[in-house]
């Protein structure tokens, strides 16, 4: 099992160790500072990397709330991207998780027509309320409540 955690600004080292900690913590019931395989910062300028990355990776980790930063680009931006791709590709079986919870995502920021084509082969995971435990995105809500 592959695990990766991507990040569209710069890595710092304290916040991976956080993030690893706290999936580590809840697939396994332990804190490890090593749970995932690869870490990428900087996704932005690294695109086809991250691409790479992905594609031989079973489980994908990120912090985004998919907010846009300045000039419009964000968390969103990359997520159709790396959507897109997997579209092109046919990718199946993947595992998304994003540390947060459903309501603090930023859902209007992706394509509904790339997600309801990837997440019927994909899985995509938030954080349950308590933020103890992942819970699956139920993609027709989804596309029904956030992406209509």
């Amino acid at each position: 099992m592959k695990r990766i955690f991507v990040e569209i600004d710069d890595i710092d080292g304290d916040e991976i160790e956080t993030w690893s900690r706290l999936a580590s913590l809840i697939a396994t019931g332990k804190t490890s500072d090593n749970f995932f395989d690869e870490i990428m910062g900087d996704v932005f300028s690294k695109a086809e990397e991250v691409w790479e990355a992905v594609k031989t990776a079973d489980e994908i980790y990120a912090a985004t709330a998919l907010i846009p930063h300045f000039g419009g680009y964000g968390g969103g931006t990359v997520f159709n991207n790396l959507m897109w791709k997997a579209m092109e590709e046919n990718t199946e079986g993947k595992s998304v998780y994003l540390f947060r919870r459903y309501n603090e995502v930023r859902w209007d920021e992706l394509d509904a027509k790339l997600v309801d084509k990837v997440f019927r082969k994909n899985f995509l995971y938030v954080h349950d309320e308590n933020m103890d435990k992942w819970e699956q995105v139920d993609i027709d809500k989804l596309l029904k409540e956030e992406l209509c």
